[in-house]
């Protein structure tokens, strides 16, 4: 009995689709047959190809939802005053106690705490002011600063 004749095809794994190691098996072939690899556009590489391209076409479609949402993301627009002028405005408040205040027309405050409290808490803005800030019932918050008569309406919603 005559001993056959076997050639093995290995091709090295390409690690640029998806990230994902494609891996070949080694396989015996008789001598006599032609002996070469699946080419890019043969077997089942399109079927990964397809895979490798569901899968980018799914993370650019989440990007661009989540470009588009952004504007959701941030906090809606409250009807605020300063002086009884109606300018809305977006707050946020802090961990350590301090609130920030964001007015649409443009500029921002932060307000540090100086000293806690309950229903009144003191407060001194980035330009050295000081502010007493008085919780309402509702939710309200009214910001007010004695040396200068300024007064700040911010509402719970």
């Amino acid at each position: 009995m005559a001993a056959r004749n076997t050639v093995e095809v290995w091709r090295r794994p390409s690690w640029r689709r998806c990230g994902r190691q494609q891996e070949h098996d080694a396989t015996a072939q008789r001598a006599d047959r032609p002996t070469r690899a699946p080419g890019p556009d043969e077997g089942h590489s399109t079927t990964r190809r397809r895979r490798c391209c569901g899968l980018t076409a799914t993370a650019a479609l989440t990007l661009l939802q989540a470009s588009l949402n952004q504007a959701a993301w941030a906090a809606p627009w409250k009807d605020c005053s300063f002086n009884d002028r109606p300018i809305p405005c977006r707050d946020s408040h802090i961990a350590d106690g301090s609130v920030r205040i964001v007015w649409q027309d443009g500029p921002a405050m932060t307000y540090r705490l100086i000293r806690a409290g309950f229903p009144v808490v003191i407060l001194r803005d980035s330009l050295g002011g000081t502010w007493e800030r008085k919780i309402l019932p509702q939710g309200n918050a009214v910001f007010v600063n004695r040396a200068n008569g300024n007064r700040i309406v911010v509402p719970l919603r």
